[in-house]
C-alpha cells in the first residue's frame, strides 16, 4: 500500500492535495513489490526567480527497502507538478526493479556455474 504524505511550506488547497494524491496513487501497482505500506512524502514550496517567476518545487521521496528514491522537480502550476513527479517516480521505479533484477540474474548465474 502506498501511503502518500504531502507537506508545504505554504497552505495547499483540498483540491490541489486532491490533484497530487490522485495522480501519484497510480504509482501503488509499481511500489507493490517492496512489501505492504511503502511512504511517498512530497514537499512543495513556491519559488520566485528573475528567470523563470512564480514555480513551485517539488521534492519527492520514495521509502522502500535499500536506497530510498528521490526526485525534485520544477514546474508553474500543480497539475504540471502532480504529472511531472508521477513521471520521474515511475521511470526510477522501474530502473530500480531493473537494476535489482539483473543484479539476481548475475548472482544466480554464479551460484550455477
Amino acid at each position: 500500500m502506498l501511503r502518500i504524505q504531502i507537506s508545504s511550506t505554504e497552505e495547499l488547497l483540498s483540491a490541489d492535495r486532491k490533484i497530487l494524491e490522485n495522480k501519484l496513487k497510480v504509482l501503488e501497482r509499481l511500489v507493490k513489490r517492496y512489501g505492504e505500506e511503502v511512504l511517498l512524502s512530497v514537499n512543495i514550496k513556491p519559488v520566485t526567480s528573475r528567470e523563470t517567476g512564480n514555480v513551485l518545487v517539488a521534492e519527492a521521496r520514495l521509502v522502500i527497502p535499500g536506497n530510498d528514491i528521490r526526485c525534485s522537480i520544477e514546474a508553474s502550476s500543480i497539475k504540471e507538478v502532480a504529472t511531472q513527479l508521477k513521471n520521474n517516480l515511475k521511470r526510477l521505479i522501474i530502473e530500480n526493479k531493473e537494476k535489482h533484477e539483473d543484479k539476481w540474474k548475475r548472482l544466480s548465474k554464479e551460484v550455477h556455474k
